[in-house]
């Protein structure tokens, strides 16, 4: 393991670390402890900076009705659990969670790096701040989609949500599942797995594991879903994007939405995908002890 520069587990603190070597050029080891994967090389800010300068925010965005039809189940899911109080999303992008929460009446904020996105959502008249941390609660409800995976310290980003977070409160964070289908369908070849992009990778046991650790019950954990354009561009890379009006993921998401049939059956598959641990995308529901 010559190229490790981390020697213990960033969950449990383990030495005992193995290489995934099919996946050296990530850097990324296994703590055989608790079965946490993760870089074993931590980037420089120089790095993170320069690979971070345009990520993600080229073009104009796109927001998805179908997205936004989620985002509204699940919003209404938040408020059965728990009063209709403040909510905060982490990493907020172009503000569609928190513009969806807000027209339905919701206390909504989020934070954000990128001062392109918090200028557009600003334009939109949502609160939403220039910063990396979480420090403007009290909140009823936190989320954090497809972000957590990007932190070398993860406990740490936990925590601190923690601190601002009721007594009850909510946190739902979502990010890609390590043992999902498509990283066991293309090994090495899989776009998700990219340094340093991608930091730590989660499965359903370690990410209970930290946030039982850190004190958080479970409401419910699920995996679901398969991505076709992750496939199309993991086995041949292009320029296309993964979330656009004529993506292949959204010409699918938008067959199976308007067939009552294919609807039904998207449905008996993801239930199978979570049962079985499978699912490309990790989501996860806790409640502050």
């Amino acid at each position: 393991m010559d190229f490790m520069n981390h020697k213990a587990c960033l969950v449990c603190g383990s030495d005992d670390l193995s290489a995934l070597n099919r996946y050296r050029k990530d850097h990324l080891v296994k703590c055989r402890s608790c079965s946490f994967v993760f870089s074993s090389k931590k980037p420089s800010d120089e790095d993170l900076k320069a690979f971070y300068s345009n990520y993600g925010f080229e073009g104009d965005p796109y927001f998805s009705p179908i997205t936004a039809k989620r985002y509204s189940e699940l919003l209404s899911e938040f408020e059965r659990l728990g009063s209709k109080g403040p909510i905060h999303d982490a990493g907020c992008g172009f503000g569609f969670f928190v513009e969806t929460a807000q027209n339905m009446g919701w206390k909504a904020s989020g934070s954000e790096l990128s001062s392109r996105a918090v200028a557009s959502c600003k334009k939109r008249g949502l609160n939403v701040e220039e910063r990396a941390d979480i420090s403007s609660g009290p909140f009823q409800v936190v989320t954090s989609f497809e972000l957590i995976e990007h932190l070398y310290d993860p406990k740490k980003y936990v925590e601190s949500i923690k601190k601002q977070l009721l007594p009850g409160g909510l946190l739902y964070i979502t990010t890609p599942n390590f043992n999902g289908l498509s990283r066991y369908l293309l090994k090495e070849k899989y776009n998700v797995i990219n340094y340093p992009e991608h930091l730590c990778y989660f499965t359903p046991k370690t990410i209970h594991q930290v946030l039982s650790e850190m004190g958080f019950e479970k409401v419910w954990l699920k995996t679901d879903g398969i991505s076709v354009g992750r496939i199309k561009t993991s086995l041949k890379p292009s320029g296309e994007a993964l979330i656009s009006e004529v993506s292949a993921d959204e010409k699918l998401r938008s067959r199976l939405e308007n067939n009552v049939i294919l609807y039904t059956l998207k449905h008996f598959v993801n239930k199978a995908l979570s049962v079985l641990g499978l699912g490309v995308s990790l989501k996860a529901l806790y409640r502050k002890k």
